[in-house]
């Protein structure tokens, strides 16, 4: 495990400060985790971070850098090996487009969490992030229950943190495409995610 002098503010349940911790974990990197509360210190993180959110690494210059998946692009940068975005020109901007696809699902995600169970707003959420999940079948192969080839990879930190944060809040495991169902079950079988999300795990088993 190589330690860097990084600092990353996050929320512990954020799906996307989870998808970096498990980015760092598949990448044997230790970086300082700092549980932080955007709502209690907007000032402080809108200096930083012009969108508001968590996660935000703090470099060791002390230049901010925000965005779970530009923090994970300047990481493999940085530290190539061992190395999870493909080498190939093709499954680098599928792994893109499937990033965009998880985008997608930023709006449904937070209404579905926080509504109560049984609202017609979690209902009309659910359908929207299983509408949205159906965008990725086209980019998955079949070589593997993984999103693109037989190993894991930088695209298998794209939907499924969040769609293991919709499950943990109660979202039907079959609600989702198969095909989607088995990459998010494969991407949560590594110990990196598995770990983070344990009542997902048990919902998909």
């Amino acid at each position: 495990m190589k330690k860097l002098p990084i600092r990353v503010l996050q929320r512990t349940l954020c799906p996307y400060s989870r998808r970096l911790r498990a980015y760092v974990s598949e990448k044997q990197l230790e970086l300082e985790f700092v549980t932080f509360d955007p709502d209690e210190h907007q000032d402080e993180l809108a200096r930083m971070n012009p969108h508001h959110e968590v996660p935000t690494a703090l470099l060791p210059d002390g230049s901010p850098l925000y965005d779970s998946l530009l923090i994970m692009e300047y990481l493999e940068d940085a530290h190539p090996e061992p190395r999870l975005m493909p080498k190939d020109a093709v499954a680098r901007a599928r792994t893109r487009m499937l990033y965009d696809v998880a985008g997608m699902l930023g709006p449904a995600l937070p209404g579905f969490v926080r509504a109560p169970k049984d609202h017609p707003e979690r209902l009309r959420r659910a359908a929207e992030l299983a509408a949205e999940t159906c965008h990725a079948l086209p980019l998955l192969d079949d070589v593997s229950d993984y999103a693109l080839g037989a190993e894991f990879g930088f695209a298998d930190l794209s939907l499924p943190p969040l769609l293991l944060r919709a499950l943990e809040a109660g979202l039907p495991a079959d609600s989702l495409p198969t095909r989607v169902r088995r990459w998010v079950t494969a991407a949560a079988g590594r110990p990196s995610l598995g770990e983070l999300f344990p009542e997902a795990l048990a919902a998909l088993s």
